[in-house]
């Protein structure tokens, strides 16, 4: 069984392109449980840790939006640290703290990283490995995550992959890197039948 959480809108993001991707899978793929998560420190990690604990699924897929890259990047490392540049959705904006107190310097994502890349650039998918997944929401929910489950001793492969912003979001602004929605649905749809051994 997969999880797959994604993001609501941050910053000035009217949208999350990860929030649009799934919308659109969640009506087919009803074998999949999907969580919508709130982009705020902590709160996102908990909601999604219980549910793990509920569910133990084999696979937990964390996406994120990463405005400015213009490929899917699975990413590698999940490190034990915050530093906010901008507010997360309740305000609040920690910087050069830890994420767990005594927890390690960082997780490795338990993903098959680089056959996800190469599956998706044989498609003609950009992808590319990622070594930071940045010091805000998304590093500190895949810190927490990759903590629970190697502290509870789950069998449960996790890691956290970015998507560029959609086309939509940036039509007006054709400097900023984006994605086809049907890409980036074609990109999600190929790493989730990879994790299930159809490819």
């Amino acid at each position: 069984m997969i999880i797959i959480s994604y993001f609501e809108p941050f910053g000035k993001d009217a949208k999350n392109s990860t929030e649009v991707i799934c919308e659109e899978i969640k009506s087919v793929r009803k074998d999949i449980h999907f969580v919508k998560l709130p982009t705020v420190f902590f709160e996102s990690g908990n909601i999604l840790t219980k549910l793990i604990e509920e569910m133990r699924p084999d696979f937990v897929l964390m996406l994120g939006q990463a405005g400015g890259r213009a490929a899917i990047t699975p990413e590698k490392v999940a490190l034990n640290w915050i530093d906010a540049r901008i507010e997360d959705n309740k305000g609040q904006k920690p910087q050069d703290t830890k994420i767990i107190g005594k927890g390690p310097v960082a997780y490795l994502s338990t993903l098959p990283v680089r056959k996800i890349t190469e599956t998706l650039v044989k498609k003609g998918i950009p992808s590319r490995i990622s070594y930071t997944a940045g010091t805000f929401v998304c590093n500190a929910l895949f810190y927490q995550v990759m903590h629970f489950i190697n502290e509870n001793n789950y069998t449960t492969s996790a890691g956290f992959i970015h998507f560029p912003y959609l086309t939509g979001q940036v039509l007006y602004n054709g400097e900023i890197p984006s994605m086809e929605l049907e890409k980036s649905i074609d990109g999600l749809n190929t790493i989730v039948e990879l994790l299930e051994g159809r490819l």
